[in-house]
């Protein structure tokens, strides 16, 4: 450890006199949002709004700061500072909930939509951490939170404002017409978003036979799955609007906004292509044509 002298006491320093620099250092590191390390002089930090700041530890704590690592509070090596973890003060996690619910609403008021809400969980995720024996993790609290707003806002956001599913990706717009009409006419039948997220997760969508280099050496053809497939993965925000919607035109849009994931391992329980739905188990069908899949009873 590197200590310039400047910073270094050579009066005897007692328990006493470590307890409000200490009291200091952890009130910091809370206000931090309790990082693994802060530097001594400068440190940049994004709040829960996204901004850059850049804070310092208060001036009267540096001289301390050899004493408390002697003590055995902190880890310091002359320029950066880490509070061990048996001396921080973390936010209670109901406490940050709710600061992230408040803000939430504030900002559906002032005309913010949905998926303006993923930002705020993005920097809300980069400032606070909270104690590694927590029942939950911030991520968890946060999707649980917005899964709820989700369920309030419903289809009647998304008609008033469609920029609130995201991006459109295009995925759903690029299969076949009959396979499209076939999934609508499946969803006009489920009416929460579990059935929706299910109904995805047993059922890929076909593009017809897949296209890739058969020749090339470096890959393990026989992993390859003979027909193109994707599953759709709408978001629990889209899977609420898709479940509320009875209107087909208004289930295309929403589809239309929904990623996909591709592989050519992907094992669902049923393949849709042309508007036909045959049975898939990828042990037996990886190399099938969809003629050779077994129909649906």
């Amino acid at each position: 450890m590197s200590v310039s002298l400047f910073e270094f006491s050579f009066e005897e320093v007692t328990a006493a006199d470590l307890a409000q620099p200490l009291q200091q250092l952890q009130h910091y590191f809370k206000q931090m949002g309790n990082p693994p390390r802060l530097s001594k002089d400068k440190s940049i930090r994004v709040n829960a709004y996204g901004q850059i700041e850049n804070e310092r530890i208060p001036p009267s704590i540096i001289p301390m700061l050899p004493h408390l690592q002697e003590a055995g509070y902190i880890h310091y090596d002359g320029e950066f500072v880490s509070l061990r973890e048996k001396y921080r003060d973390y936010h209670d996690i109901g406490e940050i909930d709710q600061w992230f619910t408040d803000d939430c609403y504030k900002a559906l008021e002032n005309g913010a939509c949905f998926y303006d809400l993923l930002s705020l969980r993005t920097t809300f995720s980069l400032h606070y951490n909270i104690s590694p024996d927590a029942p939950i993790t911030l991520s968890e609290v946060f999707s649980q939170r917005l899964d709820l707003i989700a369920l309030e806002l419903g289809l009647d956001h998304f008609l008033e404002n469609p920029k609130a599913a995201g991006f459109k990706m295009d995925v759903f717009k690029k299969l076949d017409r009959a396979t499209k009409n076939r999934v609508v006419r499946d969803l006009l039948m489920l009416t929460t978003p579990k059935q929706v997220e299910c109904y995805f997760e047993l059922h890929a969508l076909c593009k017809g036979i897949r296209e890739y280099n058969k020749d090339a050496p470096w890959i393990n053809h026989e992993t390859i799955s003979m027909l193109d497939l994707a599953i759709l993965k709408p978001t629990f925000f889209e899977a609420v609007c898709l479940a509320e919607s009875q209107e087909e035109q208004t289930i295309h849009q929403i589809l239309n906004y929904a990623g996909a994931m591709y592989s050519s391992q992907l094992d669902p329980e049923y393949v849709l292509y042309q508007g036909e739905k045959r049975r898939y188990d990828i042990k037996q069908d990886l190399k099938k044509t969809f003629e050779e899949l077994n129909p649906v009873e």
